[in-house]
This record gives structure tokens, C-alpha cells and sequence, in this order.
């Protein structure tokens, strides 16, 4: 990144450091609004060079209410440089789950919604891994009613709305009026740019000498298995893949060579949730969303918590 042509000063030194140095760095800037307001703009003017049509501002994981604070900033500014250039006017918020716990602040982000009027708004949440665990009940609370919120936002204004880096999770988005999801289709969840071991194994490239094989997402109980746990599978059922999609189906034997795996299971992703789609489509024409839903997340080993949002 750092070879990237005109890329802010400060930011190259913030990229370049590490430890107490990089912290110390990253303060100085977010302090300095001439700074950070140059940054925005070189972002987004980048962003347009390439010939996209809409630019996502760079935004640090919200945790609390200082970074809150700059969120909120750096959409504002982002927002100026959007309107005076005339292109769309989109906001970015990097939620972390931290935050989900705090119904006030997301609050703020909702009104600042309705202040900057933006034509897209994009959601991306980290360590979203933690919304599944049983005590989490007031977070899945928080982020439904953020969905909800979204949805109303949406309808008042025919704005786009739309989450990156979506799980399974985003079936329960886009049943509460979300536009669209992202989902890598590599199963990579949790990309980072930095050079450390990825925290959801991407499937591809060797490893010590050795092919990987990626993670294959359960069409039922929406858990990403293991190459080995559908060996394991196989042995018990004679049957190479948990699911009869046109894909899976036409396979005798579990594939071991990575290029063919890893293509199946790719292809299997995008068949299974090409088919959720359709079905939630159906299920919204018949008046029966909620059924549908209830039943649908009943099947999940991780899904089910969302349950009771359909009962």
C-alpha cells in the first residue's frame, strides 16, 4: 500500500510504524482536521480515479464514543467532498460488536443518517463472531432494531442500503428490509491487510508445502465446515457433501485435489444462498416472511438465537 502513488504523508507513516509509534501517529492525525480532511478527500478522489461510480470513506472500527465521534466526522467531511464534487453522497460505519451493547450510541448514528441524507449507507461489522453467543441477547436486540431503523431510513429517503463481509448473518438483514449483502466468496469473513495469519482460513495457496482446503458453508445449519470434519461426514453417510445443490450433487466422492474442492464449495456458496433469496422472494409474496424465517432459522446451529425476532 505504501507504493501507491500520492498517498497522504502522514498516512504513509502511520502504515509504515508499529507498536506505541503507530498509536502515537494515528492520534496526531485523527487530531488534526486539516489531516484528516485531506485524507478523506485524496480516499475518495482515488476511489473515483478508478472509474467507480460511488467511494467509501476510510473508516477505524467503532468501539466506543471516541472513535464514534470520528466516525461520525469523517462522514461529515466525507459527505462535503461528495456533494461539492456532485457524486453520491454515501456514508461507512465499521461497527464493532463492542458497540452493539450501547443502544445511545447507535442511536447517534441513526440521526446522523437523517442529518447527512445519504443516497447509500454501508454497514460493516468486526468481531460480529460474538453476536451468537447465548448471552448476547441485547446485542442481537441492538442489531436488529439498527437493521429495523436502517429499513425506515430507507423507505423515507429511496436510499440503498447494503452490509459488507456478511456471514449467514445476512439472511436476518435482509428479512428486516436491508438492500443487499456482501459475502466473500472465499468464506473470508475477517480479511486484514496486515501480513499476520488470516483469522478465517481463505482456502487457497499452499501452507507449508501443503494445498489448503478451504471452509464449506452448511446449507442448513449455516456452519462453516472443515475439509476434514466432511471427511469425517462422508465416512458416516457416504455422501461426499451435506447438501444436493447442482453442484454438490455431482460429485461421488469428496474432492481432495484443492483446485476442484475449492471450486465446489465456492460454487455451492453462491447456489445456496442464490436459493435463500428466492425463497425469502416467495415467502414475501405469500405474506409469509415471518413463517418462513422462524422455520428457516429453526434449522441453524447458529441462526436459531434470531428465532424469536419471527415468532
Amino acid at each position: 500500500m505504501l507504493s501507491i502513488k500520492g498517498l497522504p504523508k502522514q498516512i504513509a507513516e502511520i502504515i509504515g510504524s508499529r507498536g506505541q509509534d503507530k498509536k502515537i501517529l494515528l492520534k496526531k492525525w485523527m487530531e488534526n482536521e486539516s489531516a484528516v480532511s485531506g485524507t478523506v478527500e485524496w480516499y475518495l478522489n482515488k476511489a473515483i480515479s478508478y472509474g467507480s461510480k460511488t467511494a467509501l470513506t476510510p473508516c477505524l472500527p467503532i468501539k466506543g464514543l471516541n472513535s464514534l465521534k470520528f466516525a461520525c466526522n469523517i462522514n461529515r467531511l466525507a459527505v462535503t467532498t461528495q456533494e461539492a464534487n456532485e457524486w453520491q453522497r454515501v456514508v461507512y460505519y465499521l461497527i464493532d460488536f463492542a458497540l452493539l451493547k450501547e443502544a445511545g450510541y447507535l442511536d447517534t448514528i441513526k440521526k446522523q443518517w437523517y442529518v447527512l441524507k445519504p443516497n447509500i449507507v454501508v454497514l460493516k461489522f468486526s468481531n460480529i463472531e460474538q453476536i451468537y453467543k447465548d448471552q448476547s441477547f441485547v446485542e442481537r436486540m441492538n442489531l436488529t432494531n439498527l437493521m429495523d431503523e436502517l429499513f425506515k431510513y430507507r423507505r423515507a429517503n429511496n436510499a440503498l442500503t447494503f452490509v459488507i463481509n456478511s456471514d449467514a448473518i445476512g439472511y436476518h438483514y435482509l428479512t428486516r428490509g436491508l438492500c443487499g449483502i456482501i459475502e466473500p466468496i472465499s468464506g473470508n469473513f475477517i480479511p486484514d491487510l496486515r501480513k499476520r495469519k488470516p483469522a478465517v482460513d481463505l482456502g487457497e495457496g499452499e501452507a507449508e508445502g501443503k494445498a489448503k482446503l478451504g471452509r464449506y458453508p452448511d446449507p442448513l445449519r449455516h456452519v462453516e465446515f472443515s475439509h476434514e470434519n466432511l471427511r469425517v461426514m462422508e465416512q458416516n453417510t457416504n455422501q461426499p457433501f451435506p447438501c444436493h445443490c447442482f453442484e454438490c450433487s455431482r460429485y461421488d466422492r469428496l474432492p481432495t485435489e484443492s483446485k476442484v474442492y475449492n471450486r465446489a464449495r465456492r460454487r455451492h456458496r453462491v447456489f445456496i444462498r442464490d436459493a435463500f433469496i428466492n425463497e425469502l422472494n416467495n415467502a414475501m409474496t405469500e405474506n409469509k416472511l415471518k413463517t418462513s424465517m422462524f422455520d428457516r432459522l429453526s434449522e441453524s446451529m447458529r441462526l436459531n438465537l434470531f428465532k424469536g425476532f419471527y415468532s
